[in-house]
């Protein structure tokens, strides 16, 4: 993303998005077997936020994330089929 490396496990993209399982991972594979994938038109910014509802560092009942963060989550859960992420921004966003 934005030719900077991110290292996260494959778990949330392989088993929460269709369209990662069906492009990246149609055969399952370890992690270890996986390759870098690159992701063009993404920003490292909206990815981090991304990566934020994917993997929290802290353990609570809701994420605290800005406006901005949210639209972000929102784009690329909805680029990348994460429905739960997706509904999950959308409630965000309607509160």
């Amino acid at each position: 993303v934005e030719n900077c490396l991110f290292r996260v496990p494959k778990y949330h993209f392989s088993n929460g998005s269709e369209f990662f399982s069906k492009k990246y991972f149609p055969m399952g594979g370890s992690e270890e077997s996986e390759g870098p994938i690159a992701l063009a038109d993404i920003t490292k910014t909206d990815f981090k936020n991304f990566l934020k509802t994917l993997y929290p560092l802290q353990i609570s009942a809701t994420l605290s994330l800005t406006r901005a963060e949210w639209i972000s989550v929102l784009k690329l859960s909805t680029l990348w089929k994460f429905d739960k992420v997706r509904m999950l921004a959308i409630s965000q966003l309607n509160d």
